[in-house]
């Protein structure tokens, strides 16, 4: 959706956040989330991805600096059950940090950040815009002036 810098915009340096999507715990595309699942088997995670893209003449040597960053999976309730909370977990069984951890590498200008998010976790069933935000860190220094978010799919989550 967006980046800053916006991917094309810059010669030099450009990111994207785009391909919001969330999986249920049968692996179907889906908006409508049960906390309490009726296929024996099956749990109450929930997958969310995105897809982060970097452009620009500078980008394949940045790659190559091993920058870590970060992707933020966010749940804002539209019905008055909570909101801004951070959800997901880097695997199936994590407690939710919505901090997905990623680290450039040489040669790659295209990341997929998954989170793992169970039901469960979210405040209530009710209905619940969903963001991620994808941010920069440096150690002992300002973070770069990037960042780049999408603003997913409005889920249902019932129980």
């Amino acid at each position: 959706m967006a980046g800053h810098p916006q991917l094309g915009t810059n010669p030099w340096l450009s990111l994207d956040c785009t391909a919001f999507t969330v999986v249920d715990n049968q692996g179907a595309s889906s908006f409508v989330i049960a906390q309490s699942p009726l296929v024996p088997g099956s749990t109450s995670i929930f997958t969310l991805g995105v897809t982060i893209t970097f452009a620009g003449a500078l980008a394949p040597w940045i790659m190559s600096l091993a920058v870590p960053f970060t992707v933020n999976f966010y749940a804002e309730s539209l019905t008055g059950a909570g909101g801004g909370v951070l959800i997901g977990s880097p695997n199936a069984s994590g407690a939710p940090t919505g901090a997905i951890q990623l680290t450039t590498a040489t040669g790659t200008l295209v990341y997929n950040a998954t989170a793992y998010v169970d039901a469960n976790n979210l405040s209530a069933p009710g209905t619940y815009k969903l963001t991620a935000l994808v941010s920069f860190s440096s150690a002992g220094s300002p973070p770069p002036p990037m960042s780049a978010f999408q603003e997913g799919p409005v889920i249902e989550i019932y129980p």
